[in-house]
C-alpha cells in the first residue's frame, strides 16, 4: 500500500470499536466489504466488475479465516493474508481495479491490524 490508500481508507464504526480482531474483520466485511459488492454488482463497466469480484474475494478469505476459534490462528492468517495483499500491489498491481481493490483493501486491514504507519498530514 501507499500513502494515497492509507489517506483513502475508512473503517467503518463498528469496525473500529471491537474487543476482537475476529469481530473487527466480521465488522469490516459486514459494513464495508459487503457494500462494495453490492455497489457494484450490476455494473456494466469492467472496472467495477472486478473492484467488486476482488471484495467479494476478500469476504471469502475472512470468512475462511473466522472458522477458526483461536484468536492468534485467526491473528496469523490475517497478517498473513496482509502480506500478501501487499506483496501482489507491489509487484503486480500496475492500475486499475486490481491495484485500486488491493490498495484500499490492504490499507483497511493495515488498518485493522494496526501496522499502518505515520501518514504525514
Amino acid at each position: 500500500m501507499n500513502e494515497f490508500y492509507r489517506k483513502k481508507a475508512s473503517l467503518p464504526r463498528q469496525a473500529r470499536n471491537t474487543e476482537s480482531l475476529a469481530e473487527s474483520l466480521t465488522a469490516w466485511k459486514e459494513f464495508r466489504l459487503k457494500n462494495v459488492v453490492q455497489a457494484c454488482s450490476n455494473a456494466e463497466d469492467s472496472f467495477r466488475s472486478i473492484f467488486g469480484l476482488l471484495h467479494e474475494i476478500a469476504i471469502k478469505k475472512i470468512d475462511a479465516m473466522l472458522l477458526s476459534d483461536s484468536q492468534e490462528e485467526i491473528n496469523a492468517a490475517a497478517v498473513s493474508w496482509y502480506e500478501a495483499i501487499r506483496e501482489q500491489f507491489e509487484t503486480t498491481a500496475p492500475s486499475g481495479a486490481l491495484r485500486d481493490a488491493l490498495g484500499l483493501t490492504g490499507a483497511e486491514l493495515e488498518k485493522i491490524l494496526g501496522l499502518e504507519p505515520e501518514i504525514s498530514r
